[in-house]
């Protein structure tokens, strides 16, 4: 905008010191047709771009205030009609009493006005500037009320907002004549015609830059812009920052790129049909928006988002099908600090991915979210080298045997001994694993661990208690996975039938094929096969008939349920079941006496759970095995 100015300063010097007079034009600024005979005639501001300036090839007045004098003129009959621009004085024509409004004017810069609105405020460096509508003492009564009432009903942030859009200030045509000028004079103009239609086309790419090709509302540039200029310090902690989404790729995918689109554009138009003059919204990637929107508390601005997800979660339901992965919104409050724009989205998206994995509509980025969502990142980050290092340990629950009446083995727990966050549990860190594409890494050195211990217990003479290890998905349906667990049980001396490999139920979804050729291969050389967590997700009966499985752990959840009458009966179906097909069972998570209580009425062969032993560190579990002997005794003769 500044270059601008000084462009025209120039231009206008150059042709000044030649004695050259550009000729204005003779034509004024009308709206329609007189509808009422009502003609009002208007001192415009030429250069008060973007609110109101003369565009001499259109030989017409444009800007904010002259588009509102039109939609006044439509609503009333009302005609406005611009004066011809050459007439510079306008403080002139108000004294002569000449014109009946005069448009556009800041400060104390128009005197002579019978009354004047103010229309909105802006800040010029440290400065506080008032954009004003003046009328002279000769304006009729019904005028002086419809533009009145026609400013003054657009907030402040409407007009701040509208001239966000415009980034540069149009140009004065310069005659063609004027080219003819001898010598440097000619070149020099020259030059700042060329620099002026460059300026010009840049301000419209910048303008195009700003919209968004797909839907038309904004992209992520104009979000960037309006949040650092629009929202002032004083009302900055009622705007709420939301980042709404869905799995684009996955609807890609199922419906194709136009059917993705085609919901997007949906989702662009009830975003921006909810938004008000306060608020602004903008699609920043393929299926990504932000809304910025202001709310006097949460519970206010959560039932404004939830109209909105509602309204595009009908279009899914009609359109695509209720197995699809919907549109969620992450929210995050901002707080009387100004924070980064990218701090923002971060904060938003932190939500939303909060809401996809637990599988709720809206989820508020609240501190402890946010320090929780800081955790995971700075661990991810010290994920890769964290094994090399040695920081992760072996933890053991044991195995109650209820037909021997003992302790007959244990699981292998992985925990994370961090050097600066202390001892973390594999929620802090499994799922970070799989995404980086080193899970396999972790699942091998968890197996060297309890190859280990297994080799040290053969060397004291126990040789019949068991140990379990967990597997990913990942891990146990790779290509390499016979060969790598061979490299390490090969360092060590233990009987295979004392090493249990726990497997998930949607291992058995993905490749099924090596899945199952490794599954068999470990059987054969004379490992066992568990399958953990059945009831949690994947359960799939007709597994149990198809994969070679030795010992199937049932989830808690179904444990839960015990004590209803349709819980027992379940219970007792699948010991009679596991019985029918000589697999043993396993009840995970058992914690109470009435949970063990119910259990001991069915066929069930292992317990595990906090009602029979807690997670202790490896040193621990020795040291309760060398002190509890009689815990670990056979007290009854399993039965052939």
């Amino acid at each position: 905008m500044k270059i601008s100015k000084k462009l025209i300063a120039l231009c206008f010097a150059v042709i000044t010191m030649l004695f050259v007079t550009v000729p204005t034009s003779a034509k004024v600024y009308t709206t329609e047709e007189h509808t009422n005979g009502i003609t009002v005639y208007v001192a415009g501001n030429t250069d008060f771009y973007p609110v109101e300036y003369y565009d001499e090839g259109a030989e017409a007045y444009k800007g904010l205030f002259p588009e509102l004098f039109k939609d006044i003129s439509e609503t009333t009959g009302i005609d406005f009609s611009y004066i011809d621009a050459k007439s510079k004085d306008r403080q002139e024509l108000c004294h002569n009493k000449q014109v009946d409004v005069v448009s556009a004017f800041v400060d104390d810069e128009i005197k002579d006005v019978a009354g004047k609105v103010a229309v909105f405020t802006y800040k010029d460096g440290e400065k506080t500037h008032t954009v004003y509508i003046g009328f002279t003492d000769i304006a009729d009564k019904s005028v002086i009320d419809a533009v009145t009432a026609a400013f003054t009903a657009k907030s402040e942030n409407y007009w701040l907002s509208k001239t966000l859009l415009y980034t540069t200030e149009p140009q004065t045509h310069v005659p063609l004549w004027s080219y003819f000028i001898i010598g440097g004079i000619v070149l020099t103009v020259i030059v700042l015609v060329v620099l002026l239609i460059r300026e010009k086309r840049a301000g419209r790419n910048k303008i195009d830059d700003q919209l968004d090709v797909l839907t038309g509302i904004g992209n992520d540039k104009y979000m960037r812009s309006t949040y650092d200029h629009f929202i002032s310090d004083a009302g900055r902690s009622l705007y709420y920052f939301t980042y709404i989404s869905f799995d684009v790729q996955r609807c890609e995918e199922y419906f194709g790129t136009s059917r993705a689109e085609d919901l997007q554009l949906y989702a662009a138009a009830t975003i921006n049909e909810a938004t008000a003059d306060t608020d602004f919204a903008a699609r920043i990637s393929n299926g990504v928006f932000l809304f910025c929107f202001e709310a006097s508390n949460d519970e206010t601005a959560e039932l404004r988002l939830k109209e909105i997800i509602d309204k595009i979660r009908n279009y899914e339901l009609a359109s695509y099908s209720e197995s699809f992965n919907f549109f969620r919104a992450g929210v995050y409050h901002l707080d009387v600090e100004k924070a980064a724009y990218e701090i923002a989205v971060s904060n938003a998206k932190a939500g939303y991915l909060c809401a996809v994995k637990e599988k709720k509509d809206i989820v508020f980025s609240t501190k402890e979210l946010l320090k929780e969502e800081s955790l995971q990142n700075r661990l991810k980050e010290k994920l890769s080298t964290a094994i090399d290092r040695g920081e992760f340990e072996i933890h053991v629950q044991f195995i109650y045997n209820t037909e021997q009446q003992r302790f007959s083995g244990g699981e292998v727990l992985s925990r994370w001994k961090n050097p600066q966050d202390g001892l973390l549990s594999p929620a802090y860190y499994i799922e970070n694993m799989i995404k980086l594409g080193i899970i396999d890494k972790h699942d091998f050195y968890i197996l060297d661990k309890t190859c280990q211990v297994l080799d040290k217990l053969k060397k004291n003479g126990i040789n019949d208690f068991r140990l379990s290890c967990n597997f990913t998905r990942m891990t146990i349906s790779s290509e390499n996975f016979i060969a790598r667990l061979r490299e390490i049980v090969k360092k060590y001396d233990f009987d295979y039938n004392n090493l249990v490999f726990e497997i998930t139920e949607d291992s058995l979804v993905d490749n099924q094929t090596i899945t199952y050729r490794n599954i068999l291969d470990c059987q054969t050389a004379g490992f066992r096969i568990a399958l953990d967590d059945l009831g949690n997700g994947f359960s799939s009966f007709k597994d149990l008939c198809d994969y070679p499985i030795d010992l199937v752990k049932v989830d808690r959840h179904i444990i839960s349920k015990a004590a209803t009458d349709r819980g027992f009966a379940l219970i007792k179906g699948l010991s009679h079941l596991a019985e029918e097909l000589n697999i043993e069972l396993l009840f995970e998570g058992v914690e109470t006496e009435e949970e063990n209580e119910i259990l001991s009425r069915c066929t069930c062969t292992y317990i595990q759970g906090y009602y029979y032993s807690h997670v202790f560190p490896l040193n621990q579990a020795m040291d309760y095995y060398r002190n509890h002997p009689e815990k670990f005794k056979r007290k009854v003769t399993v039965k052939q």
